[in-house]
Parts: structure tokens; C-alpha cells; sequence
């Protein structure tokens, strides 16, 4: 603060106390909320501290009967009987603080501390009054403001009404002060009064500092909008002048029109806001400057005709920042080939505007005379182009009839354009096709077929070849386009040998698995381990393979089986020798974890010649337990049983029978 300006606070201070009137702020300034917690004391007796003790008990003449006590209340004569008075801005219903003062001075009445910022101005300000109606009584309280123990402003006698008394402070290098209100008065009787309204107030400046803020220089094209200024502050006026347009907004802070520009220049406009806060003078200006680009004026020339595989060149004029066309290309021409509406969008001082052209198609007639054509050598095609015109052979016609392979075209002319429309024809020679009438076989053995070119096969197979290995007839057709030519063969097949040795098996250790490859036309066995067995029986995990063979050819299979120790499962011996001599006399299938068990054998004629459903039958090579033993050879078994897991087993074999 200058002195200047602190010569007039301070006149205006002591004026203030003299009329009992607080200070009011500058034009640039604005009165703070009230720092006092509690001021007016309507929360009752909390957020301050003071050496008089609070009223509790009611003495003679009420709760304040004795000296050095307060209470906050809304009538004083609920206190005391010779006391009266209400509160100060609220009366009867506000309360204020009600004090029977002691005879001690330099005694606390109310004392707050407080956040106060550092070389700042505030004003101090607190309503007394006297409370005592005694007429005896002619002592008064003497009152004054201490902050941090520094009495501050004069000595105030309360005698009589409500008055204000208020004092100015700086704060210099303060942040918390204590601030209290003190009694200095020395005698006990009539010392007796009111405290309300205490407020510790400053004014604060307008941070107006670039408030008066009218935006940035900015450029527009003709006819766009433009804002001036930024957003409207609280407790601020607002008024524009300009040097074009007349803005004709005063009062806001973010006007908004619309600037023309007709000529071929930028022009350029100033406008100044000034501002003022909350209208009290304190004012501040600032300027923006405007400046209106004209609209370029692109010109792509009149409408054109354009003729079939003519290129156009159009042109947007040279002297622009850039060229965008309606394709996204840029550059100042634009090469056109098809009808269409062509348009450029050109710019020039950040403004843009279009031109457009369209490129029409001239009245032609339509001329179309398809895809190309194929036509088999003793054939004859049409060729019609749906109008009349020039032919490629001199004819003029809409038709024509032709041969010959060559290209063909029709012409047709108007308004300086020519349309043609052409087609290759191509004459097909049929393709030479000859099959063998019969083809035979060995059973395995496999025939091609070749053809001159791909065909389609009765088969449903298309290709220039076909590999058959079954009998029957094949046919093929060979086709270019319309022209096609058939055939057909024979396939006649001698036997083959053939092999399955089934899926492959899991078993159990126990068992025993006959692998027969007999068939009527197996001449010969290869096992892939080397034997030439027919029927072998297979007790260990393997991949068992077999080529078979006769005079025509062979067939192979293979079959892997895997043994396992199983909680089940049967042994079948596969021979057994009756001689005699005390060794392998007797047939035994036996089971493991069974609980029935039916034995059959057969005879090579099917008979049955043996049958037990005991656990553990035992053969003697008798024939139904007779006296007949049967003769050496083959012999065919089958046993049934069930675990005692309740699963049936069913195995068959054969026996031999050595002597």
C-alpha cells in the first residue's frame, strides 16, 4: 500500500470510529467473508477463549449474580434481575455474550486466534453495550482490542446502547495472530455489559490482471463466425467498441457475429473491450485484432461433352496454397476419363470454396456386342450389335454373319465421338478321341486312360487321364466349349488274391491269436518276420504283416496286437499229443478269474465232438467220451465263458491233434 493510500485509510479509519461506520473497500477491491468463528455467537458459547468463567449456577439475582462470569443467551434479563438488553442484529431471538465484569483491568473478555495473511489490511470491529439498568451504578466497562498483546486502537467505554468499535490493523509479517477483546476497567459495580457482532474483515483486490481479456488476434474467412474475448467472470461489465463492424453486444464478455469480406484483399478490423469490476470503476482495456480473408474463387470452366477412352484435362488455376479434388487427389489439374462431376476444392489464406464441373456422356447409340464368341469349325455366328453401324468388314448393318476366327467390331458416331464395341470369334477344331473297346486285367492291376486333352469322365473325374482298377465301361467326353466328341472302353478283371487280418486286437497275455491268410486263391505267404505259414498263432505284441501272391498278383494287410496282463482271460493249448507216453496227453482250456465255462470242440465236417461246462475241462482226443479216439489233424474249439466281473468271452481256434 502507498503512502498515499495509506494516508487515506488511516483518515478514514479514525473517521469510521468516530461515526461508528466499518471501512468499505476500494474500486478494485472486495470485502472478505468474516474470519471470527462464532462472531454473533449463535452457536453458543464455542470457538473462543476468555478469563471469565461461565455461569452455571444461579446466584440471588440470576445466573450472573456474581462477578468474573458470562453466559450467551438471547435476553439479558434472563440473567439478572437489573440487567436488559437483546441482541444486537436479531433481537429477541439472536443471542450475544452477557458479561458481569470484575474489578480486575487487563482482563480477557473474548479472545480468538486466527489465520491472517502477511502485509495485509484488516479491520477489527466488535458491538458493545451496557446491560446494567441500576441507576446507582455509574462504572462502565472500559474496553479495547489486543492482537498478540498489543492493545490496539483507543480505550471504549461502554455506557450506554449498542456501538460498534473497530479499529484497522496491518499484518506485516504475521500469519496467526491472537486477537482479543479486553475489559480495563478496575471496579466491580455497573461493570456490566454486551458483546456481539464480532467480526475481523478485509478487502481483498480483484486479481484483474488480464480480466480485460479480448482474445487472441485471429483470422476468419468471409462470412464466418467469430467470438471475441474469453468467459464471463462474476462482478464484471463488459462493453466493446470496434473499428469495422459495430459490435452492438455491450454488456457481454464473448460476443459473437459474423464478418464479410467482398473484396480481394484481407481486411482487417480492431475491437477494444473495457472492463469494469462490479461497475466501481476499477477498469482495464484490452484489443484484439480481427482479420477477414476473402473466399477464393476457383473456376472450372463450363460443362463438356466427353467422348469413350478420351482423357480431359481440367484445370483449377495456378495461385493457391493447395488443390484438394472430390477423389482426395491434390494438384492444380485433374486428369478426367469417364463421365462424372468433377469438383475442386481450393485453398487460399487457410479459406476454402469449390468448383465443379460435370463431363457428360454424348447421345450414342448403345453398341455392345457381348463377350467373345466360340463357335465349332463347320458352324456359322450371328454377330449383332444392337445398332447400325460401320463393320470391321465393310458392311454397314446392325448384323452380320461370319466364319472365319478374326476380330469383328461395330462403329457408331455422334456429336464428334465415335462408340465401338469388338469381339474375338474363334472357330474349334472337334479333338481326336480313340479308346481301346476292351482293356483286361489282372485282379490288382490298373489301367490309364490317356486323352488329347482334359475331359469329363463318366467317373465324374475331369482330366486328361483316368486310372481305373475295377471292371465295368468308362467313358469320357472331350469338350472344348460347344464342340465335343465321346468314347468309350471296357474293363474286364481276373481274380485277385485278397487277405484280412481284421482290426487291430488287445488281449490278454494268456490268450492266443490265429492269424489265417488261407483263402482259394492265396498261392503264397510272406510274413513279415520271414515265415510262410498260412495260420499262425500269435502270443506277443507285435505288427504283424503279410504279402500274399498268386499268379496275377499279390495283396498284403498287417494287424497289430498288443498283449496285456489282464485280471481275466483264457488259455487255449493249440495241440496236444494222446500217444501214451505220459506227456501232453490231455487238451485243458484254462480260465483265470471265471466262473463259468462251456467247452465245444468240432470235427472238420462241423460235428461236435467233444463238450464240458466245467472250469477246467480236460480233452482226452476221444470222440463224446467214447471209446473211439479221434484221428490225427485239426480240430476246431470253442469256449464260452464269463468273468466273475460278469463279462462274457467268447474265443475260437483250432487244435491239433500229434501222435
Amino acid at each position: 500500500m502507498n503512502n498515499l493510500l495509506r494516508y487515506f485509510v488511516l483518515t478514514s479509519f479514525f473517521s469510521l470510529i468516530i461515526s461508528g461506520v466499518a471501512a468499505q473497500c476500494g474500486a478494485c477491491e472486495f470485502l472478505s467473508e468474516n474470519l471470527v468463528e462464532n462472531g454473533d455467537f449463535e452457536d453458543g458459547n464455542t470457538g473462543f477463549s476468555t478469563d471469565y468463567s461461565l455461569a452455571t449456577v444461579p446466584g440471588p439475582f440470576g445466573l450472573l449474580s456474581a462477578e468474573g462470569q458470562y453466559v450467551v443467551d438471547n435476553d439479558a434479563s434472563d440473567a439478572h434481575t437489573f440487567f436488559q438488553g437483546f441482541d444486537h442484529t436479531n433481537p429477541p431471538f439472536g443471542n450475544f455474550m452477557m458479561v458481569n465484569g470484575s474489578g480486575t483491568p487487563n482482563t480477557n473478555v473474548w479472545c480468538q486466534t486466527i489465520d491472517v495473511l502477511q502485509d495485509q489490511w484488516y479491520d477489527f470491529s466488535a458491538w458493545v453495550r451496557n446491560i446494567d439498568t441500576n441507576p446507582d451504578n455509574s462504572t462502565f466497562a472500559e474496553l479495547q482490542f489486543f492482537i498478540n498483546g498489543v492493545p490496539l486502537g483507543p480505550v471504549h467505554t461502554a455506557d450506554g446502547a449498542w456501538e460498534e468499535i473497530s479499529v484497522e490493523w496491518f499484518s506485516g509479517n504475521n500469519t496467526t495472530i491472537d486477537i482479543c477483546l479486553i475489559n480495563q476497567q478496575n471496579e466491580g459495580g455497573g461493570n456490566d455489559f454486551g458483546v456481539d457482532d464480532i467480526s475481523f474483515i478485509t478487502c481483498f483486490e480483484y486479481d484483474v490482471e488480464g480480466q480485460a481479456d479480448a482474445g487472441e488476434d485471429q483470422a476468419i474467412c468471409s462470412g464466418e463466425t467469430v467470438t471475441l474475448g474469453t468467459p464471463e467472470l462474476d462482478d464484471f461489465d463488459y462493453d466493446w467498441d470496434g473499428t469495422g463492424i459495430n459490435v452492438q453486444q455491450s454488456g457481454q464478455a464473448q460476443p459473437t457475429f459474423s464478418l464479410i469480406n467482398n473484396g480481394d484483399e484481407p481486411l482487417t478490423y480492431t475491437y477494444v473491450l473495457t472492463v469494469d469490476t462490479a461497475g466501481l470503476g476499477c477498469v482495464q482495456t484490452d484489443e484484439v485484432e480481427v482479420t477477414v480473408n476473402p473466399l477464393p474463387e476457383p473456376d472450372l470452366g463450363e460443362d463438356l461433352i466427353i467422348c469413350d477412352d478420351q482423357v480431359i484435362l481440367i484445370d483449377a488455376g495456378g495461385g493457391w496454397e493447395a488443390v484438394e479434388w472430390q477423389d482426395g487427389s491434390t494438384g492444380q489439374t485433374f486428369e478426367a476419363d469417364a463421365p462424372g462431376i468433377y469438383e475442386a476444392t481450393v485453398t487460399l489464406l487457410n479459406c476454402q470454396a469449390s468448383d465443379e464441373i460435370e463431363l457428360l456422356a454424348p447421345d450414342l447409340p448403345v453398341i455392345d456386342l457381348g463377350a467373345d464368341l466360340s463357335i465349332c469349325e463347320d458352324e456359322t455366328a450371328t454377330l449383332n450389335g444392337g445398332a447400325e453401324g460401320l463393320w470391321s468388314t465393310g458392311e454397314v448393318a446392325q448384323s452380320i454373319e461370319v466364319n472365319e476366327q478374326n476380330w469383328y467390331w461395330l462403329e457408331g458416331e455422334n456429336q464428334g465421338c465415335t462408340r465401338r464395341d469388338s469381339l474375338f470369334l474363334t472357330t474349334i477344331v472337334y479333338p481326336e478321341l480313340n479308346l481301346d473297346s476292351l482293356v483286361e486285367l489282372c485282379p490288382g492291376e490298373s489301367h490309364t486312360y490317356y486323352v488329347s486333352q482334359e475331359g469329363q469322365w463318366t467317373t465324374g473325374e475331369v482330366s486328361d487321364s483316368l486310372v481305373v482298377n475295377t471292371p465295368g465301361t468308362y467313358g469320357v467326353t472331350l469338350n472344348n466349349n460347344q464342340c465335343a466328341v465321346s468314347d468309350e472302353s471296357i474293363i474286364e478283371f481276373l481274380e485277385l488274391p485278397s487277405v484280412d487280418l481284421g482290426p487291430d486286437q488287445e488281449r490278454c497275455i494268456r490268450d492266443v491269436v490265429v492269424l489265417d491268410v488261407e483263402g482259394a486263391f492265396n498261392d503264397s505267404a510272406l510274413w513279415a518276420d520271414g515265415s510262410e505259414e498260412f495260420i499262425r498263432e500269435i502270443t506277443e505284441t507285435g505288427l504283424y504283416g503279410v504279402l500274399i501272391w498268386n499268379q496275377c498278383g499279390t495283396a498284403e494287410d498287417q494287424v497289430e496286437l498288443v498283449f496285456q496282463d489282464c485280471d481275466f482271460g483264457l488259455y487255449i493249448p493249440n495241440a496236444f499229443t494222446p500217444d501214451g507216453d505220459g506227456v501232453n496227453e490231455v487238451w485243458c482250456p484254462i480260465g483265470l478269474n471265471m466262473v463259468e465255462m462251456k467247452t465245444e470242440v468240432f470235427n472238420r465236417w462241423g460235428e461236435r465232438i467233444f463238450y464240458s461246462e466245467s472250469l477246467e475241462p480236460c480233452w482226452m482226443g476221444d470222440v463224446n467220451g467214447g471209446s473211439y479216439f479221434a484221428p490225427d489233424g485239426m480240430y476246431v474249439y470253442r469256449v464260452t465263458a464269463l468273468t466273475d466281473q460278469s463279462m462274457p468271452i467268447v474265443e475260437t481256434g483250432s487244435i491239433v491233434i500229434l501222435r
